[in-house]
């Protein structure tokens, strides 16, 4: 059976009209309130940290200072506060490129082939104008255009340039402030996109969650339901009483350290 966007529509109205399950409240809840998991982010995600070798990074340019002397031996850590100064940093002048490595060492930490990929995506052509493209939409409040924009540019798929939209769009304060969209959110929102879906009765609502909120490649409307998903579930946890704050980065995060699975029920 081929795709109906009727059915993505009534799916996404459903999805969005619950955007987390009774389940996933009470899994995002003790996610939270356990001090050494969500507990430490409860004034926010800034202090989220990945390590990395700044040896690792040689010849990547522009290098932002903050990241360390590549030429020293060893692990450090960048936080996610850490990457967002890079950015105002980058906003000062005006050339976003030290911020989309500062954005790529945080994203692709330990791993290996950071360095290699973050020098193929700062050689496209143009790739520099497109930043500031980029920047310009946030700043007018234009999260799709921003998204649309950065699409095009060769080996930058969404899961890295959503990550360069999140933290420009905190270094500029963007009246819409972008989300980090990767695949272990996507399968989260496929994994409850399906199961709401199947509850309310939407027809083929396992299949066109597979399709819609597949492993990348997703549209800016998509994006675009994906941060109205994590605003609307923010507002539920924030309503339950126990202390959630209201920025939505949070549940990004706590889905992408496993507080929730995007699962209905709890497994039997």
């Amino acid at each position: 059976m081929g795709f109906d966007q009727g059915d993505a529509d009534r799916l996404d109205e459903v999805m969005l009209a619950q955007p987390v399950s009774p389940h996933g409240v009470a899994s995002l809840t003790a996610w939270f309130l356990d001090p050494d998991r969500g507990g430490r982010y409860a004034a926010g995600v800034g202090a989220h940290a990945v390590s990395y070798r700044p040896g690792a990074w040689a010849r990547v340019e522009p290098w932002p200072e903050a990241l360390g002397d590549r030429g020293e031996a060893g692990r450090r850590e960048v936080s996610r506060a850490e990457v967002v100064a890079v950015a105002r940093e980058a906003a000062s002048h005006g050339d976003w490129r030290a911020a989309l490595v500062a954005a790529h060492v945080w994203g692709y930490g330990g791993t290996g082939f950071g360095r290699f990929r973050t020098e193929r995506v700062l050689a496209q052509p143009g790739v520099a104008e497109a930043l500031e493209k980029a920047v310009a939409s946030l700043r007018a409040g234009e999260v799709a255009d921003a998204y649309e924009v950065l699409a095009p540019v060769r080996h930058y798929g969404p899961a890295f340039f959503t990550k360069f939209l999140y933290f420009a769009g905190a270094a500029v304060e963007a009246p819409e402030r972008p989300l980090i969209l990767d695949s272990v959110l996507a399968a989260t929102a496929r994994a409850h996109a399906t199961a709401a879906g199947e509850a309310a009765g939407v027809a083929n609502a396992a299949s066109t969650a597979a399709f819609v909120w597949r492993d990348g490649g997703w549209t800016s409307h998509r994006y675009g339901v994906f941060l109205a998903w994590l605003r609307r579930g923010t507002d539920v946890l924030t309503a339950e009483g126990f202390g959630w704050p209201p920025e939505p980065d949070l549940l990004e995060l706590a889905i992408f350290a496993g507080g929730w699975d995007g699962s209905s029920a709890p497994a039997p």
